[in-house]
């Protein structure tokens, strides 16, 4: 593909990639892991994206673009001279931005309408960070030669690369028949296959260890009585690999814990690979993670966590575990499903604590509201208030004292699939990165991570 590139754009190359921010768990850490968004903007929304498109090239090589839109989300594929790729995004304010993949490669890309056409910027990630590589962008303008490529409400679901619909089931290998459903409060053998259709991903539990969801980490675990290593397994759809290792190995990092990466992530084919020095109060350990990609950008990964003088029989693990991967296009069932029944909501919690004796007496209050509206935006609040007042002493008085904080922030949210259910990512405007939190419902409750919130219609949204 020969780049084009209109007069009035700035290069590619010198262009800020509007989408992609570096990933960190910390913000919003008083609300105690992407790219679909699946959030109504309205039946009646214009789909400026949805059509098949055509790439003029001075080779003649045949180029051709098809998009099917539904409301923010965006699926598809682009054929390159009979080189079939598979495209995924979602729509906001700007226009859209998502991933291009086949089975060997995974580029980034953002577009927007020009004319009647389609306007459409494309970049490599980097195989170290996992952002798109600016020396590598290119610059596209694609006609359209014909209308929406679907009805709206017809299903989005094109197939594979090198597949026609009809023989699409068959394009990449199908989640085996005898999966386990990764659950919480079940606990799987060795030998188990467990796994998730919706986030397309399954695995098997090694020789002399057993699995099962850890409830005050919030995490899904491997372990053994017999042998070393503790392996926490996580999964999510459309997330690039260096972008999901790190994602993981953030969850050792705590305010008395330090990672130190030996050497960079390695990435090769569809795996990656990453190794940490850990120390903590507990002494000094070794971190192993090892991330499988699939086809359709869902990962699946191990990270392995143990005693330093562990580290070969901890690797060891992760590349069994590895091994055993088995991925497959995810249903996202779970994931179009939440996100159908957030659209609208708020979110939030509150506490308050009170208390004195004969000449003193405290009060402390906490709030913390999220706001998820049906266009896709998502508005943060919290708010926390202490005072203290003591007395009386004589002609003094009293004596009081009081303190407030409070924090603020915007953003787009979508609802991904993981191992054990969906998860909420809500993608800060300020560039501070993209928070995780995984959604339980248990006994009519919703769980952010190991929190109960509570569940209303915002009067914050349009």
């Amino acid at each position: 593909m020969r780049p084009t590139r209109p007069a009035h754009h700035a290069p590619a190359r010198s262009r800020r990639w509007r989408r992609w921010r570096p990933v960190t768990g910390a913000r919003h850490r008083h609300l105690v892991p992407l790219l679909v968004a699946l959030l109504t903007i309205g039946a009646a929304a214009a789909q400026p994206f949805a059509g098949t498109f055509r790439l003029p090239t001075d080779a003649g090589a045949a180029v051709t673009l098809v998009l099917e839109q539904q409301g923010a989300f965006v699926q598809g594929a682009l054929d390159v001279d009979g080189a079939r790729y598979q495209v995924e995004g979602e729509v906001d304010a700007s226009g859209l931005y998502g991933y291009v993949y086949s089975a060997q490669e995974h580029l980034y890309f953002e577009a927007e309408p020009y004319g009647d056409g389609l306007y459409l910027i494309m970049a490599s990630l980097d195989p170290r960070t996992g952002r798109p590589d600016p020396a590598t962008a290119g610059e596209y303008l694609f006609e359209r030669v014909a209308g929406a490529a679907a009805p709206a409400g017809a299903p989005v679901t094109p197939a594979p690369a090198g597949t026609t619909a009809g023989t699409a089931a068959h394009a990449a290998p199908a989640l085996p028949a005898d999966l386990q459903p990764a659950q919480m409060g079940r606990r799987y053998e060795a030998g188990s296959r467990v796994g998730s259709t919706s986030a397309g991903v399954s695995f098997v539990v090694p020789r002399d260890y057993y699995a099962g969801y850890l409830a005050s980490e919030n995490q899904f675990v491997i372990v053994s009585d017999t042998r070393p290593g503790l392996v926490v397994v996580r999964a999510l759809t459309n997330m690039p690999l260096p972008e999901a290792v790190v994602q993981l190995s953030g969850a050792w990092q705590t305010s008395d814990t330090l990672l130190v990466p030996q050497g960079q992530t390695r990435v090769e084919g569809s795996v990656a690979r990453a190794s940490f020095a850990v120390s903590g109060p507990q002494g000094q350990g070794a971190l192993h993670v090892v991330g499988v990609a699939g086809g359709a950008g869902n990962a699946l990964l191990f990270g392995a966590f143990g005693a330093a003088h562990e580290s070969e029989a901890l690797l060891a693990l992760a590349e069994e575990l590895a091994a055993s991967a088995v991925l497959s296009p995810p249903s996202r069932e779970d994931a179009r499903h939440a996100a159908a029944q957030l659209a609208g909501v708020q979110l939030s919690l509150g506490s308050s604590t009170s208390g004195g004796g004969y000449n003193d007496s405290h009060f402390s209050s906490s709030s913390t509201r999220l706001d998820l509206c049906s266009d896709g935006r998502y508005a943060y609040a919290y708010r926390s208030m202490t005072s203290v007042s003591v007395g009386d002493f004589g002609e003094l008085g009293g004596v009081g004292a009081s303190s407030s904080d409070s924090e603020e922030a915007y953003g787009r949210w979508s609802v991904e699939s993981g191992l054990l259910g969906p998860v909420l990512v809500l993608r800060a405007d300020d560039g501070s990165g993209d928070t995780y939190r995984d959604l339980h419902e248990v006994n009519g409750s919703l769980y952010l991570n190991t929190t109960p919130v509570n569940v209303g219609r915002s009067p914050n949204c349009g």
